[in-house]
C-alpha cells in the first residue's frame, strides 16, 4: 500500500503543488503554428473587409455610348417626369426610370462650367416652359474637344442615363447624371 507522500512522477508534483508540465519539442511546434494560423486568418478576415467587396449596389456601365440603346427622349420630357416638380411621387420616379437607365440619349444645351479635370461637364438647359442643369461625365477622349467651349456655348452631346434629380437626406436636390459622353459636332 502506498503512503499519502508517495509520488509517481517527479515533475507531477514539486512541494505538495501541482505543476503545469512545460511544452516539449514538437508540441511547443505544433502550438506555435497554431497561432501562426490563427493570426494568419484573422489578418486575412480583416484585410478582406476593409479591401475587398467594392461597392455592392454599383451597377456596370457600357464603355462608350454606341454600345447602348439610343432612345428618343427630349431634355422637357425626361425633365417633366423627373424633376422636383413632377407630378410624379418619389416611388413612381424610381419604378419609371428603369425604363430609361442605361439608355444613350441626344441632348442640346448651353455650357454651364466644365471641371478642373475636364472630364465631365454642366450643361444648362433652357426653354420656355423649364429650366434646369445636368451633370455629364465625358469618355476620356474627349478632354481635348471640351477644351474649345466656355461658359455659355452651345453644346449637343450624346451620353447614358445614369441618375435622375433625387432629394437629399438634407433636402436640397442632386443634379441627373449622364455618364460616357461624346460631344457631337
Amino acid at each position: 500500500m502506498l503512503g499519502k507522500n508517495y509520488i509517481t512522477e517527479k515533475s507531477d508534483i514539486h512541494h505538495g503543488v501541482r505543476q503545469k508540465l512545460p511544452l516539449i519539442g514538437s508540441k511547443r511546434r505544433i502550438v506555435r503554428w497554431f497561432g501562426y494560423v490563427v493570426y494568419i486568418f484573422v489578418a486575412l478576415i480583416v484585410l478582406g473587409i476593409l479591401f475587398g467587396g467594392g461597392n455592392k449596389t454599383q451597377t456596370a456601365t457600357p464603355t462608350a455610348t454606341e454600345n447602348v440603346e439610343c432612345i428618343d427622349l427630349k431634355f422637357y420630357d425626361f425633365w417633366s417626369m423627373f424633376s422636383p416638380y413632377s407630378k410624379y411621387t418619389s416611388l413612381q420616379k424610381k419604378e419609371k426610370f428603369k425604363e430609361y437607365k442605361g439608355k444613350c440619349v441626344k441632348w442640346s444645351g448651353q455650357v454651364d462650367s466644365v471641371s478642373e479635370k475636364g472630364d465631365k461637364m454642366i450643361v444648362r438647359f433652357t426653354s420656355v416652359a423649364a429650366s434646369s442643369t445636368v451633370v455629364v461625365k465625358l469618355l476620356p477622349d474627349q478632354k481635348e474637344k471640351l477644351t474649345s467651349y466656355s461658359k455659355g456655348d452651345k453644346i449637343t452631346f450624346e451620353a447614358v442615363l445614369d441618375s435622375y434629380w433625387e432629394r437629399t437626406d438634407y433636402g436640397t436636390w442632386k443634379l441627373p447624371v449622364l455618364i460616357n459622353g461624346r460631344i457631337v459636332e
